[in-house]
């Protein structure tokens, strides 16, 4: 599905809310600067959770609501192998069932390295075109 960047809430609310239910991870992948973070944004927006920002340089963010859910948000792009990831923590962010998870740069994680019972979500995101004012985006959803 190609859409203008502004149109991303009207998407996340219509395909991508109903599917964010708790013990839910969103792997997010594309290119520098496609929309990871800004979909994140959204999300907590949507939802009425505090202000996401990149956590590029802090690796992992969480971010609260009036819902018990948590949202926490990993940027996985500065980690270099596994022995990187598992020194940040990342995997003690699965311990409760209540918490929804999104991971920008998730192809650091082999698949069979998720933890099980944990519903999976795909999200791809390519740049269609892209100028000062605006950017065209390509999502691919794979629940």
């Amino acid at each position: 599905m190609e859409l203008k960047l502004t149109e991303l809430p009207s998407w996340i609310s219509s395909e991508l809310l109903p599917h964010l239910v708790p013990k839910t991870v969103v792997l997010l992948d594309g290119e520098m600067g496609a929309g990871k973070t800004e979909i994140v944004k959204q999300i907590c927006a949507l939802l009425n959770y505090t202000q996401a920002q990149s956590p590029t340089f802090s690796i992992s963010n969480t971010y609260l609501g009036a819902q018990k859910m948590k949202i926490h948000h990993v940027d996985l792009y500065r980690l270099k192998n596994n022995h990187d990831l598992d020194s940040t923590g990342f995997w003690d962010l699965f311990e409760s069932d209540d918490d929804l998870i999104f991971i920008e740069w998730a192809q650091l994680v082999s698949k069979d390295q998720w933890p099980w019972g944990w519903k999976q979500i795909q999200i791809q995101i390519e740049i269609v075109k892209s100028n000062r004012d605006s950017r065209d985006i390509k999502l691919r959803l794979e629940p």
